[in-house]
Parts: structure tokens; C-alpha cells; sequence
């Protein structure tokens, strides 16, 4: 049996032996104009800008990542 995309994980509790299962959500946001502004004036820099960037290498991409999620832990500490 072939299942490549699959998941194979059991995550069994330590305290009684039991199986965990996970549940997953997901929530639609919508980001409006004024959403955006009060974004960019919170964090600085223009996170759309720097995703759509074209970087030339993963060292590159990682760096632009992490600066954007820096700011914003950075400023929400």
C-alpha cells in the first residue's frame, strides 16, 4: 500500500496511554483597506512588497521572512 501523502503520526498521551487526535480550523479573514492601513502603520515596511519580492536565493527568502515576523514581535512583544 502506497499512501506518500498521508500522515503517518500517533500521538499517544504519557499520562493514561490514550490516543490524541487533533483538530484542525480555519477562519477566513478579510482585510480591507482600513485593516491594511492600520497594518502598516503599526508594523512599518510593506509586508506585500517583501513577499512579492523575487529573491535569488533561500538564505535570501528566509532573511526577508524572518525581518518581517521580527517587526511584528518586536513591536506586540
Amino acid at each position: 500500500m502506497i499512501g506518500h501523502e498521508v500522515p503517518r503520526a500517533l500521538v499517544i498521551s504519557l499520562a493514561d496511554g490514550s490516543r490524541i487526535d487533533f483538530e484542525t480550523k480555519s477562519v477566513a479573514v478579510e482585510f480591507g483597506a482600513a485593516k491594511i492601513a492600520l497594518m502598516l502603520e503599526r508594523y512599518g515596511g510593506n509586508p506585500f512588497e517583501a513577499i512579492g519580492r523575487d529573491y535569488n536565493s533561500d538564505a535570501a527568502l528566509a532573511a526577508g521572512y524572518f525581518a518581517m515576523v521580527r517587526a511584528v514581535l518586536l513591536r506586540d512583544q
